[in-house]
């Protein structure tokens, strides 16, 4: 046993293991200090309202995006540690869950492993980046890539609801329709000195307007459908009045060819007349039954409807949802109303109508950060109880 000791503590004691057990601790303090190089990072979009994408038909389906790239303006500040110049910052999309704090290389990323990646490389040798607006232009095909890019399928999903709930296709294709979907962006800032790089990552999560547009073949077809519709109409309506006018007609014959019967028997009469005196009995008085009075139903104040944009929902959280509600008044009036997400119930609202026949649209947005499966609820409160709901599904895929 001793010997065995003895021989351990002379393979400790020899340079070679000295040696990576030096190396190894250098390595991790060069690891622990790599993230720190990146002092400060801060993105700011230049303006609130969310990039567009429009997506084109061709009267069938929704087929292409309008536009081949998209732009995503920011401000950018940064700064790095004493000794390090401010280095290229990256857009980096469609990028897998790697961690890029505490990692240095010298050579780029490889797009492969990253996605697509754009960067600016910025004026001068400082250490530091007040704020600049930068405009990060990404391709379609890179933003979305294959040969079914996520856009045209969601179009085309909220083209097979439509068609279900019972419109026409073609009157779904002559409209736009707008919907907000999140996209998660990687904006990345780097430090340098010599051959030696640090980077540091912020995650994002970009909102992005899709625009289901109209195009003029839906339009025309459009237009011919409803042409069609309203001749079918016409002629129905023509069949009609020509029906209740023959109708008429045999009904006027009909009184004259009595009439002319009952001149002729007079006339055949002549002056006699016999009177002839019935011997049965007269016939018993019938009372009418008494009716019963039914009350009729409480005519309704408004009507009410919410939709949910999108419905349903898979793909990166947390994900954006909004519930837009709709009243229309049958009359003028105060009528208080709620949204009610399950049990969770929001403030009341109080809107006047001023007139009869009057909508008004009304929204709330909610969050999601996981999974669910749930209803919300647009609930009249006062002048009448009336409530309406819709189901609404979110599948978070990271």
């Amino acid at each position: 046993m001793a010997k065995s000791i003895s021989k351990i503590r002379r393979r400790w004691n020899t340079p070679s293991v000295l040696a990576v057990a030096i190396f190894f601790c250098f390595a991790q303090l060069w690891a622990a200090r790599a993230g720190a190089q990146v002092l400060a990072l801060e993105i700011r979009p230049v303006s609130e309202t969310p990039p567009i994408i429009e997506v084109l038909n061709d009267g069938k389906g929704y087929t292409r995006m309008a536009a081949d790239s998209i732009d995503f303006p920011v401000n950018i500040a940064a700064s790095c540690a004493s000794r390090f110049q401010l280095g290229t910052y990256y857009l980096i999309t469609n990028s897998s869950e790697t961690d890029f704090v505490n990692k240095r290389a010298r050579s780029t990323f490889s797009i492969d492993e990253l996605g697509y990646m754009q960067y600016f490389r910025p004026q001068g040798s400082s250490s530091s980046l007040a704020s600049q607006r930068l405009v990060f232009k990404v391709p379609m095909n890179e933003l979305y890539p294959g040969d079914n890019p996520a856009p045209v399928q969601i179009c085309n999903k909220l083209l097979e609801r439509k068609i279900k709930s019972g419109l026409e296709k073609s009157t779904v294709l002559a409209k736009d329709f707008k919907l907000v979907q999140p996209l998660a962006i990687s904006y990345m800032p780097s430090c340098t000195r010599g051959n030696t790089t640090f980077w540091s990552k912020s995650s994002t999560t970009q909102l992005v307007n899709y625009v289901c547009k109209a195009s003029k073949v839906a339009i025309a077809e459009e237009e011919k459908r409803v042409a069609r519709e309203n001749e079918t109409k016409s002629q129905a309506k023509r069949a009609a009045r020509e029906a209740d006018k023959k109708k008429a007609t045999l009904k006027i014959e009909k009184e004259r060819s009595q009439q002319a019967a009952a001149k002729k028997a007079e006339r055949d009469q002549g002056e006699k007349t016999v009177a002839v005196v019935s011997t049965k009995p007269p016939a018993p008085e019938v009372k009418p039954e008494p009716k019963m009075e039914v009350k009729a139903a409480p005519k309704p104040v408004a009507t009410l409807s919410i939709t949910a944009e999108p419905q349903e929902y898979s793909g990166e959280c947390p994900a954006l949802i909004a519930f837009k509600g709709k009243i229309t008044a049958m009359q003028k009036g105060l009528i208080k109303f709620h949204f009610q997400d399950g049990d969770q119930a929001e403030a009341t609202r109080a809107v006047m109508f001023n007139k009869k026949d009057h909508t008004r649209n009304f929204q709330t947005q909610t969050l999601f950060e996981k999974s669910k499966k749930g209803s919300m609820k647009l609930i009249m409160e006062t002048p009448q109880a009336a409530q309406t709901e819709i189901k609404y599904t979110v599948v978070c895929k990271n």
